[in-house]
């Protein structure tokens, strides 16, 4: 078991002090700020189920989510395909990139929402429903924020801090 796995067996994701000791975290978003909720009501796609039977909205569905794959790709490679999977709480260690490709187009999908742990990064990457994902790198990796960082912005996503 990777020291990653461990840690997140034992955090409380409840408890924002314990968080802030253990990870570096930010969110990262198709969007370029938090919408406040007028702009999240006027928004037309904020999660796969808006797309109901409406080929424009799967159109923009699908150019959000080739950003999101360009940067898990990216994740992928620099974490040299070490990557478990937490899905219901329990962590599916080591998994194939077919388990990891298969886990990342359900995710994007909400079917269900799944987190990633990047091992060799450090990096818990827990997705979310309305095109954001939030990053909980532990504070011994951060030295590999810049490239993490690098890729965000080269995929065509955001970063917003917590």
């Amino acid at each position: 078991m990777s020291y990653l796995s461990e840690v997140m067996n034992k955090v409380d994701f409840d408890d924002d002090i314990e968080i802030k000791e253990l990870f570096f975290t930010f969110n990262v978003s198709k969007f370029d700020h938090y919408l406040t909720p007028d702009e999240y009501s006027n928004e037309d796609l904020i999660c796969y189920s808006d797309i109901k039977n409406d080929p424009l909205k799967e159109k923009y569905f699908n150019s959000i989510n080739s950003q999101f794959l360009k940067l898990y790709s990216g994740l992928h490679g620099l974490s040299n395909g070490n990557i478990s999977l937490l899905i219901d709480g329990v962590i599916q260690e080591d998994v194939s990139d077919r388990e990891y490709n298969s886990a990342l187009s359900n995710a994007m999908k909400e079917k269900p929402l799944c987190g990633f742990l990047f091992s060799n990064l450090g990096l818990y990457v827990m997705t979310g429903y309305d095109l954001t994902h939030s990053f909980y790198m532990l504070k011994n990796k951060v030295h590999l924020l810049g490239n993490i960082n690098d890729m965000i912005k080269n995929s065509g996503l955001f970063i917003l801090d917590l």
